[in-house]
């Protein structure tokens, strides 16, 4: 039975990519165009010509007198061109979703870029912290860290609620430590988070 419903789930996927690269384009642009030059010819026509002028204009005067053969080869390149135009729409329309979806993944990556710390009395971390491998207080207020990942110098840095204001942030030309300085005295717990 999944035997059967792989057939079918393949089948389906054939016809929905098959319509939308031959069948969706060649009624769009093909019959309509074609009836719209039909009803453009026919009404210039009826409206300025006059009964005697309209006879060469006919539809079925226009439509050229080819062979078979050629008619054949004429209904070939049409049907080529369509498959090359649907293929190509088909394609740039899975390209600007892949785009989509790629600046999906970066915004949710800069998301995780945040770096957090949650620190004790002696500014070391504590549970919940991220991109943090070590911290530590030099002065009273002033906070050495040390990041797993490394930081953009362009990062912004805000102090949590409970946290003194961050008077100074420096981070190194590595990216890889930063020296936080606070307007005052650290107290026994607080909180920093660093985003690119």
């Amino acid at each position: 039975m999944s035997t059967l419903k792989r057939r079918l789930a393949s089948a389906t996927n054939r016809f929905k990519h098959y319509y939308l690269v031959a069948v969706r384009p060649a009624w769009t642009w093909g019959l309509l165009g074609f009836f719209g030059i039909m009803h453009l010819v026919t009404f210039f026509r009826d409206e300025f010509l006059s009964e005697k002028d309209r006879q060469p204009y006919k539809i079925l005067n226009l439509i050229p007198h080819w062979s078979n053969s050629t008619w054949i080869a004429f209904l070939f390149l049409v049907l080529v061109a369509i498959l090359l135009e649907g293929s190509y729409r088909l394609a740039n329309e899975q390209h600007k979703k892949i785009n989509a979806l790629n600046a999906r993944i970066r915004k949710l990556t800069a998301q995780e870029l945040v770096t957090l710390l949650w620190f004790d009395k002696a500014g070391a971390q504590l549970p919940g912290s991220h991109n943090i491998t070590a911290s530590a207080k030099t002065k009273p207020n002033v906070l050495e860290l040390q990041f797993e990942k490394p930081v953009a110098e362009t990062a912004h840095i805000a102090a949590m609620s409970g946290t003194p204001n961050i008077k100074k942030f420096d981070i190194d030309h590595t990216g890889q430590g930063a020296t936080i300085v606070f307007s005052s005295a650290l107290g026994d717990t607080g909180g920093i988070k660093v985003e690119e």
